[in-house]
């Protein structure tokens, strides 16, 4: 569940956009540190999971952003973000089968789904689920908004996932007495994708990502 915070920092956590390794510093370093979020398989209908919005985040802890003195979230390349979570959600699929009640629709759309189908169909089956299953007052405008902007608000600092020695100097401000040592990684390999695929993602995210 990467969201967290302690009295002083908020960590937001895009999906596939690193958010493992930051915590897996923060949880064993960082003074205060409190997961909101319950495990999927524990969750209740209408509470939140790991992945909270900005916008939703006081709703769901009872929290204002600006009580932090910063409050930060991790981003990627889009074509980056859009293959893992593609081969995520299918891996998944294949691995977990039909024994998992709780899993989301995105595993079975993306193991149903080739990645051009994926990213032609203009869906971002993740972000389906939580406007209707986690914040059902969120609008399901992702691709309108940007897709790392929907989860984010201005307030929010964005650092390149691959810029370490950014992330660590933050955590460090806050009294994390651990550093993100490596990055996750899915095993997907490098985007197989062409220019057509390319152009159509990153217009998925068209004033989001700088």
């Amino acid at each position: 569940m990467p969201v967290f915070y302690n009295d002083t920092l908020c960590y937001l956590h895009i999906p596939k956009c690193g958010g493992l390794s930051v915590t897996e510093a923060a949880r064993g370093g960082l003074p205060g540190y409190t997961e909101p979020g319950q495990k999927r398989k524990d969750r209740q209908p209408g509470a939140p999971i790991g992945h909270i919005r900005a916008a939703d985040f006081e709703q769901f802890t009872g929290r204002p952003l600006n009580s932090f003195k910063e409050v930060f979230a991790t981003i990627r390349s889009p074509v980056e973000c859009e293959w893992s979570k593609w081969n995520f959600w299918r891996r998944r699929y294949y691995k977990d089968g039909d024994r998992v009640a709780w899993r989301h629709p995105a595993d079975k759309f993306c193991w149903e789904n080739s990645f051009a189908e994926y990213v032609n169909s203009g869906v971002e089956p993740f972000n389906d689920w939580y406007c209707q299953d986690i914040a059902q007052w969120a609008r399901a405008d992702y691709n309108q908004a940007g897709r790392f902007r929907w989860w984010l608000l201005d307030s929010v600092r964005t650092v390149e996932i691959s810029n370490t020695k950014e992330i660590n100097l933050i955590l460090r401000r806050h009294g994390c007495k651990r550093k993100v040592r490596h990055l996750h990684k899915t095993g997907a390999g490098r985007p197989e994708v062409n220019e057509e695929q390319k152009r159509k993602i990153e217009a998925y995210y068209v004033g989001s990502y700088a």
